[in-house]
């Protein structure tokens, strides 16, 4: 009854469901190792941003050596290099988008460090720092996160190797250590709290986010559709097995009996007398 399914058509359909639902499992375990993953760095930023805070020197050199670590609360202190600025194009806050402002914090004569200041709306993409986005005159005290140099992924924009930048597309600190007149710390600090203040702009970035993301979700959803492809076949093969043939052709009505077999209208009148 079942042998059709391993012929022909039914037979390539098979191999194809089966690898479908191979792919369905492996991107459903992809999610689920994707998951892990984010749950383990939201670990990690809840066990480095709850230790005490600390002065930047004491957590990496400018030379890269030390026990540095990303996400760690740090407090620097020193005076901006506006003349240094640079505007990380590409960003969004609240769903508006607009740019991060970067500029070197020097620490001592020829050290300094990159901050993140914050968010600016766009206002001209090509334009400077707005007044109101004004580093601060003078020493400053800078609390905020260590965070890693970016890198570019495998896809997304690139910022030519040579020249002046004033626009990047990602904070890249080796990159932009080539057009600064300072020895800069391997890393960037990410603004939390500045004194003085400043103005409105930039706006302070919030915090890493700790969310989990979609990936279980996702992952469901793939693990879902797996088991459509492995249940919903054989139910397919059985009903077509199952099918009901075809109904046949209605018989024909009896033929009409001769006339000779009638009774004669004689015999019936003299049956009735």
């Amino acid at each position: 009854m079942y042998r059709f399914a391993l012929r022909g058509r039914w037979l390539a359909g098979l191999v194809l469901v089966v690898l479908a639902a191979g792919v369905c499992v492996r991107l459903g375990i992809w999610q689920l190792d994707r998951l892990d993953q984010r749950r383990d760095r939201n670990r990690l930023i809840e066990e480095r941003s709850s230790a005490p805070i600390a002065p930047l020197g004491a957590v990496v050199a400018p030379d890269g050596t030390g026990d540095g670590t990303a996400f760690r609360r740090v407090v620097v202190f020193g005076h901006y290099a506006p003349e240094h600025e640079v505007l990380v194009r590409g960003r969004s806050l609240d769903g508006r988008p607009g740019q991060h402002v970067v500029t070197p914090l020097v620490t001592d004569g020829d050290t300094a460090v990159l901050v993140n200041r914050g968010f600016v709306p766009v206002v001209d993409p090509d334009a400077p720092v707005p007044p109101q986005a004004a580093a601060p005159e003078g020493a400053v005290r800078v609390e905020g996160f260590v965070r890693e140099t970016e890198e570019r992924g495998r896809f997304g924009p690139s910022d030519p190797a040579a020249g002046r930048l004033t626009h990047v597309a990602r904070i890249d600190v080796e990159r932009l250590d080539a057009q600064i007149p300072f020895d800069l710390f391997p890393v960037f600090v990410q603004r939390v709290d500045q004194q003085p203040a400043g103005g409105a702009f930039p706006v302070a970035l919030p915090a890493p986010e700790l969310g989990e993301g979609p990936h279980l979700s996702y992952a469901v959803q793939w693990f879902l559709f797996a088991t459509v492809f492995l249940v919903g076949w054989p139910v397919l093969v059985y009903r077509t097995a199952r099918q009901s043939p075809s109904e046949p052709p209605p018989l024909p009505d009896p033929p009409e009996p001769p006339d000779r077999m009638r009774p004669s209208s004689s015999l019936q009148v003299g049956q009735t007398g």
